[in-house]
């Protein structure tokens, strides 16, 4: 386990890994600011969210780990990976709203007319997002994209998921930036 020190918590890292796992603590404002940042600078990156079944999945899943650790920010989303920095190492991170955070970003990347990616498991909550953004952002590409049911030991249920999962990987790593 990682130890986190005072000396490392003064000089203002933001970015921890937790089973190997990239997390990021920004603010949202932050957040947007290095997206930005990024763009003004025509850096290529992606972004990715991460509650605690991803941090769970991806320690035993090398492709998804690695587009993980490639992303620029890896952003937590849930409470649960709170919880636990705050078990772990005493250390309080910034937990975001995901749903204030994606309009914001989308709003960033409309104006601009570049590309999202979206991968989730809830089918109403990808149609909703397509929706809403199809419907009042018209410069931009979206493109979502179903991700597998995973059982209890984070293994894609079914022959059909596990298919899924692989090719859901594939997919975002096609619409990946190239480094």
């Amino acid at each position: 386990m990682p130890k986190i020190t005072k000396k490392i918590l003064e000089s203002g890292l933001k970015q921890w890994t937790m089973l190997d796992v990239k997390v990021s603590s920004r603010t949202s404002e932050e957040v947007l600011e290095i997206i930005n940042s990024c763009l003004d600078n025509k850096e290529k990156f992606y972004i990715v969210t991460t509650n605690p079944e991803i941090i769970s999945r991806a320690k035993d899943d090398w492709l998804l780990k690695k587009s993980i650790h490639r992303s620029r920010l890896s952003i937590p989303i849930e409470k649960g990976v709170s919880s636990a920095f705050n078990y772990l190492f005493k250390l309080d991170i910034n937990i975001h709203n995901n749903n204030d955070l994606f309009w914001n970003i989308i709003k960033i990347l409309d104006k601009r007319g570049l590309r999202v990616c979206l991968v989730g498991d809830d089918d109403s909550f990808l149609e909703s997002r397509a929706l809403g953004v199809n419907k009042n952002f018209k410069n931009l590409v979206f493109r979502s994209y179903k991700a597998p049911k995973y059982n209890k030991r984070v293994q894609p249920e079914t022959q059909v998921y596990r298919k899924l999962h692989k090719s859901v990987l594939v997919k975002v790593k096609i619409f990946e930036p190239d480094y």
